[in-house]
């Protein structure tokens, strides 16, 4: 990862391909230039080249939107820029959809190159970077799942994986419902020294309280009634690799002091066990709570928040990272196109753009959802915009707002607006069925209940 970015520059004028060369090593890049279209070609292919700016006119018979296309049909896509003296809207249209960064008109000034090409290097190295730690993870193990996108947001949290995953300290995964915080975890679990050991996870919120110290150390022969053998809990289970606590805020206080003690020691007793045993896992923990205000409510113990909150991650909404939503949305549709033996192959540029528009109050689940959604009822290769109407009761529709507030005071009212008609739409058309209501919303169930709650909406939809 720390090797620097090999950029291929790709112009005929000698004197102009000497000018972006001292730019690019100005920026850090190592240039590698290029006359004609077919040595870049074949210096793509190869693998040799991290990153290309080309101009669009070219001596021979290939041009710019060859080396355009050649980048962009590489098992994984090569950034690529194109440069111009033509000003075509339509050129520049095509290019950009078939997949290239960006388009610069020539001549432009020194200042504006100089910041357009550090804008291209640094997206480049982003890139590069985000599939570097992508193969450090599949060398670690195949994981069925991949974090997915490059916007700066979701950047942010992925160079801190290696060292989190590197120390072995306890790791506090933070974010919302759908936000993907076992696909972080999972990550930290395989880069780190235990790649090769189990990762067990555990749902807090779906354990009884009854039962949850049990299913946490496991019980001796006889410990009550129906324990007929002895059995493993899953901090055993995880022992050598990693314990992954879901929704830790859900955990119960009478399991708090006791999990707190095995963080701080090594040790347990399995109920009905006389003797302690030892275990040496490292924990994980994820929630969409505000932990800090749960300790000051009293629901959670100060010293049990410590000693998970050693190393925060936090994961950024969906609507944070809008740039990745098409990355997103076409890896969930090749998926389903699969598993589903769906015509569907791709999504329209409006079908896109309003998967885009949306707010997304569950996350990256609910995206799936609907992508899911759409490719299982599809009848032809290409989803289009109505292929993802939610219902009259849900779509995102232009409305009046104060834009003389703050802007975050605007935009939240906003989307609470759109989580109360988001909420109720989703009720309705479920009868009531809260369960079900979550399902299709990519939701969980204590998600929607919170949102009801929030908004005070009743099982009906009403307001109660």
């Amino acid at each position: 990862m720390g090797a620097d970015l090999r950029l291929g520059i790709v112009e005929d004028d000698p004197d102009f391909r000497e000018l972006i060369v001292a730019l690019a090593e100005e920026l850090g890049a190592v240039p590698v230039s290029f006359a004609e279209a077919r040595s870049a070609i074949a210096a793509i292919g190869e693998g040799s080249l991290d990153a290309v700016l080309t101009d669009y006119r070219l001596p021979g018979d290939l041009d710019g939107e060859d080396v355009v296309r050649a980048c962009l049909r590489q098992r994984t896509p090569i950034p690529v820029a194109v440069m111009s003296v033509v000003s075509s809207a339509a050129i520049a249209v095509e290019l950009l959809r078939l997949g290239a960064d960006d388009y610069l008109v020539k001549p432009l000034p020194m200042e504006t190159l100089l910041e357009r090409l550090r804008l291209f290097v640094g997206r480049a190295r982003d890139r590069r970077e985000l599939h570097d730690l992508r193969g450090l993870m599949d060398d670690a193990s195949q994981v069925g799942q991949r974090i997915l996108g490059s916007s700066p947001a979701l950047m942010q949290v992925v160079r801190l994986l290696p060292r989190a995953a590197h120390s072995g300290a306890p790791v506090l995964v933070l974010g919302e419902s759908g936000t993907g915080k076992e696909l972080f975890a999972r990550a930290t679990h395989d880069l780190s020294r235990r790649a090769e050991r189990a990762f067990v996870a555990v749902d807090c919120a779906s354990i009884p309280e009854a039962i949850f110290e049990n299913e946490l150390f496991g019980h001796r022969r006889g410990a009550f009634t129906n324990a007929h053998s002895d059995q493993d809990g899953v901090v055993q289970r995880a022992d050598g690799g990693t314990l992954f606590l879901d929704e830790a805020g859900e955990l119960p206080l009478s399991v708090q002091a006791k999990l707190l003690r095995f963080l701080q020691t090594g040790t347990f007793r399995r109920l009905g066990d006389p003797n302690p045993s030892r275990a040496d896992v490292r924990v994980i923990a994820a929630t969409n709570r505000d932990l800090a205000e749960e300790v000051q409510k009293g629901s959670f113990r100060e010293d049990l928040y410590y000693r998970l909150n050693v190393i925060a991650l936090r994961v950024p909404p969906l609507r944070d990272r809008i740039e990745d939503i098409p990355t997103l949305a076409a890896a969930f549709l090749h998926r389903f196109a699969e598993r589903f033996d769906s015509p569907a192959r791709a999504l329209s540029a409006e079908a896109t753009e309003r998967l885009v528009a949306r707010p997304w109050p569950g996350n990256v689940r609910e995206l799936e959802n609907a992508v899911q959604r759409a490719v299982a009822m599809a009848e032809t290769p290409l989803l289009r915009a109505h292929d993802f109407d939610l219902g009259p009761d849900v779509l995102v529709e232009e409305r009046p707002f104060d834009s003389s507030a703050p802007f975050h005071e605007a935009k939240k009212k906003l989307i609470d607006d759109f989580e109360r008609r988001y909420a109720k739409a989703a009720l309705r058309r479920n009868g009531g069925n809260v369960a079900a209501a979550a399902r299709s919303a990519g939701l969980a169930r204590r998600s929607l209940h919170r949102l009801m709650e929030r908004h005070g909406l009743d099982r009906s939809g009403e307001s109660s």
